[in-house]
This record gives C-alpha cells, sequence and structure tokens, in this order.
C-alpha cells in the first residue's frame, strides 16, 4: 500500500512538472513572438494585423499546393482615384515602405501606427507597407527566393515608383544612400538627413553625400536596396537602433515623410540616376 501511495505520489509531481513546463513555454513564446520564423511568423503577424482592423493580404513566394511555405504580407492603400488593388492605373505612383518580416514584432506599435496613419488620409498615389520575407539572410546561394524580388515582379509602374528600405534592428541610426553604382535621389536623401536631426537620432550620421547624377563604381553594395535600385525605383534605405530610441520619433520621420510626399514631391519631376 506504502509503495503504492509513493507511485500515485511520484506521477502526481511529474505530471504537475509536465504541465508547468508547458505553461512555462507557451508564456514565452506569447511574450516572444520576434523568435518565431517561417510560416510561423508570417500567421502570427498576419493575425495581429487583422486584430488591428487592418487588411493584409499574402503573397505566395512560389506556387507550391501547400499552405506550409512562408509568404509575403502586403498592407495596400490605393490612391483616392482607385478602389482596391486589382484597380491599379499605369498613371498612379507608388510608395513602398519595405519591412523584413523578422522586424514586425520588434517595432509592432511604430508598423501598425503606420499603417492606419496612411489608411485614414486619402493620398493620391498608392502605399503599399511589404512585409517580406526571406531578405534577411545570412548565408545565400544560387535560386533562393527573395519576397521583396517577388513583390517587385508583381509591381506596376516601376519607374514612378519610389521605396524607403526600413530596418528596425540596427545597432546605430544611419541612412544608406547607395548600393554599387546607384545613389538615392538627393531631395529624399536631404529629407531624411534633416528629418534625423530634428529628430536628435543623427549623432552617427556621414556629414558628406555623393551626388546623384554620376555613378560611381567603388560604392559598397547594399543587397536589399540594389534590389530596388535595379529595377529603376528611386530607393533609400534608413537604420534604426528601435530599442534606443524613442517610437514616436520613428513615426514622426515617416509621416511627415508621406505628407511631404504627397504635398510636395508628385508635382516635380523626380530625376533618375544618370550616367555623365
Amino acid at each position: 500500500m506504502k509503495t503504492k501511495k509513493l507511485s500515485l505520489l511520484f506521477f502526481f509531481i511529474l505530471c504537475s512538472c509536465l504541465l508547468y513546463s508547458n505553461t512555462t513555454n507557451t508564456k514565452k513564446l506569447d511574450n516572444n513572438s520576434e523568435q518565431l520564423y517561417g510560416i510561423d511568423l508570417c500567421n502570427a503577424v498576419f493575425s495581429k494585423l487583422q486584430t488591428e482592423k487592418l487588411s493584409p493580404t499574402t503573397q505566395s513566394l512560389f506556387i507550391s499546393g501547400e499552405n506550409t511555405f512562408p509568404y509575403n504580407i502586403i498592407l495596400f492603400s490605393p490612391a483616392k482615384n482607385q478602389t482596391s488593388f486589382s484597380d491599379n492605373t499605369e498613371n498612379n505612383q507608388n510608395l513602398v515602405l519595405q519591412i523584413c518580416m523578422e522586424d514586425f514584432f520588434k517595432a509592432e506599435e511604430t508598423i501598425i501606427n503606420l499603417a492606419k496613419f496612411i489608411n485614414t488620409n486619402n493620398f493620391s498615389f498608392n502605399t503599399y507597407i511589404l512585409l517580406s520575407y526571406g531578405d534577411r539572410q545570412i548565408i545565400t546561394k544560387e535560386n533562393m527566393i527573395f519576397g521583396s524580388n517577388v513583390f517587385l515582379s508583381s509591381l506596376f509602374n516601376l519607374e514612378s515608383s519610389v521605396a524607403v528600405l526600413l530596418n528596425f534592428d540596427a545597432e546605430e541610426n544611419k541612412i544608406t544612400s547607395y548600393s554599387n553604382s546607384e545613389i538615392s535621389p538627393m531631395w529624399m536623401i536631404k529629407f531624411f538627413y534633416n528629418a534625423f536631426f530634428e529628430q536628435d537620432i543623427s549623432k552617427n550620421l556621414q556629414s558628406f553625400y555623393i551626388s546623384q547624377f554620376f555613378k560611381y563604381s567603388f560604392l559598397t553594395p547594399h543587397k536589399l536596396l540594389s534590389t530596388f535600385m535595379n529595377n529603376g525605383i528611386q530607393s533609400i534605405q534608413l537604420d534604426f537602433n528601435y530599442e534606443a530610441i524613442n517610437s514616436g520619433k520613428t513615426e514622426t520621420i515617416l509621416t511627415d515623410f508621406i505628407q511631404n510626399f504627397s504635398k510636395n514631391f508628385l508635382r516635380l519631376p523626380v530625376p533618375l540616376f544618370s550616367v555623365f
């Protein structure tokens, strides 16, 4: 009888330990969603956006017939002269805000607030918040699929598009305005350079930027930036040490850019990259 009681007691203790362990792991996953990856990360981001009453759409990275692979998530806000993603017209300009899927839960508040800001305004251009999967690869090899490449292959009016690439997982705040031989437009460099100073996050910014009217073969390549530039899209990359700065500063920089983009930049012909 004593042996039976000891066995039951041991069984009870074992079950309690397993239950506690499972509960602890579940809470850890809930509170650290940035540790997710693959389709689990994509599904978690998609679900969160739906919870916030946004309207995310998915874009498969390749045709497989199975729902077990990662995908892009797009938040699309159409220009005031159209009503849907499929109603895109040849005359509309596009503003693309690209964010790696892995950064979503690091800057969740800023991304959601930015999406809601765009939705509540009636801009005269298409706006895409692209949460791309696969662009942040440590090791790359031939024939790999990158989310931004898939998105750009489906984008209308590449030559009338502007892209701001946002990295919320940087060690320092930085503006990257070149890749290989391509240079960002001067109006974009000037705007963000001044914005970083106004928000007092410009400590490590370089003080000299090369003119966009030349091509330089000695410039360092930045793979993701090159992906957009090589498609004829005027682009720039902003790196934020998001954990070290006030999220409101990041939001102010981006919302001011969008508002100024609609008020000023669309009225002027913006030169593409030139060779002299």
